[in-house]
């Protein structure tokens, strides 16, 4: 469904090399392609699909979340404000109202408000491409432990991605909040990094400004906050559910993105473990098919061999979240014979 975007971890891998080794499943995987057939014409647009009230079991959001987190990377060559443009000449297609993008050149934050009738969608962007964006590797690699008070509260949380979320908030919340008192439902997602930076979003919109998260969908993220952090998800808030029930968590076997980071130093020099929250799916690729073990919670990892970590994280299964959500939703789609659903989905762009 997506040309893959070339993610840069190579100062991340090299941390990765020098500290020691990463676990993950014990497997031999193969770059994999679906090519898609001309669609027809399409009587409703892809976005229309979009259950903005959905609570977690519906296929079309994750799958349509899949593809926004990699529309999120500008993989045109077009400049930032270009792409701005291309973004919402495309999706105005396919059924959304309007595309705000958002963007902090410091921490490398980075990504998109995509509006549709019903939902408000931030997708934020993972680890750009460029050997030269020093930001978004640092936001990886500043595992730190931030403590944040929300009330009397202390949560810890890992500092790099805290302070991206941070940096682009204003203008997040501005918008969110906004669409959110007009009736909308707020949706967030993103891919490795930007997972982490959605998950800080919803945090922060939920927990401290009491905007209500209707759905966190994640692809290939890392862990973002400690015990106490968890815990405060475990907690309705702003008339919501709480964000352990609204996260879902996809990974694919393998995926070394999935195990980072362990843990951190606060300020105090105390150390803190990072957790994942949310509901967890596992995605096991056999041959040319990707097997999906929904609910699976957190799988145990071999060990990887530390020469397969570059080559997993640019063009291996970290970049193949989209590819496997198309496959699984539109074999359920054809299942069923919904052509029309089928094909709003076989027209949108290319990632």
């Amino acid at each position: 469904m997506c040309t893959r975007q070339t993610l840069s971890f190579i100062p991340l891998v090299f941390g990765l090399l020098l500290s020691g080794a990463v676990q993950g499943q014990s497997k031999t995987f193969y770059p994999l392609t679906f090519k898609k057939s001309p669609a027809p014409p399409v009587q409703e647009p892809a976005f229309n699909y979009f259950d903005a009230t959905d609570q977690g079991s519906g296929i079309n959001n994750r799958f349509l979340l899949a593809h926004l987190s990699m529309a999120a990377y500008n993989n045109t060559g077009l400049s930032e404000a270009d792409y701005d443009a291309y973004l919402l000449a495309q999706y105005s297609l396919h059924g959304v109202l309007d595309v705000e993008p958002f963007h902090d050149a410091q921490t490398g934050a980075d990504g998109a408000i995509f509006v549709t009738n019903d939902a408000v969608i931030v997708a934020c962007r993972g680890t750009s491409g460029s050997l030269t964006n020093l930001a978004d590797h640092y936001a990886d690699l500043d595992k730190r432990v931030k403590l944040v008070k929300i009330g009397s509260r202390e949560v810890g949380v890992h500092q790099g991605f805290w302070d991206a979320a941070f940096s682009v908030y204003p203008e997040v919340w501005s918008r969110v909040a906004t669409e959110v008192a007009s009736g909308r439902r707020l949706w967030l997602t993103g891919h490795s990094l930007g997972g982490a930076t959605a998950s800080m979003l919803a945090f922060r919109l939920q927990y401290m400004d009491n905007i209500p998260v209707q759905g966190l969908i994640t692809y290939g993220a890392p862990r973002v906050g400690n015990d106490h952090f968890y815990k405060m998800a475990e907690n309705p808030a702003a008339g919501g559910r709480a964000l352990t029930e609204s996260t879902q968590r996809f990974v694919l076997a393998g995926d070394v993105a999935a195990t980072f980071w362990k843990d951190g130093l606060d300020s105090h020099g105390r150390k803190h473990t990072f957790h994942h929250f949310g509901i967890t799916h596992t995605i096991f690729r056999n041959g040319n098919v990707y097997d999906f073990d929904y609910f699976s919670g957190e799988l145990p990892m071999g060990y990887i061999p530390r020469t397969m970590i570059p080559w997993i994280l640019t063009f291996g299964i970290h970049m193949e979240y989209e590819d496997a959500l198309y496959q699984e939703t539109t074999s359920l789609l054809l299942a069923v014979q919904d052509d029309e659903v089928y094909n709003a989905f076989n027209a949108l762009p290319s990632n």
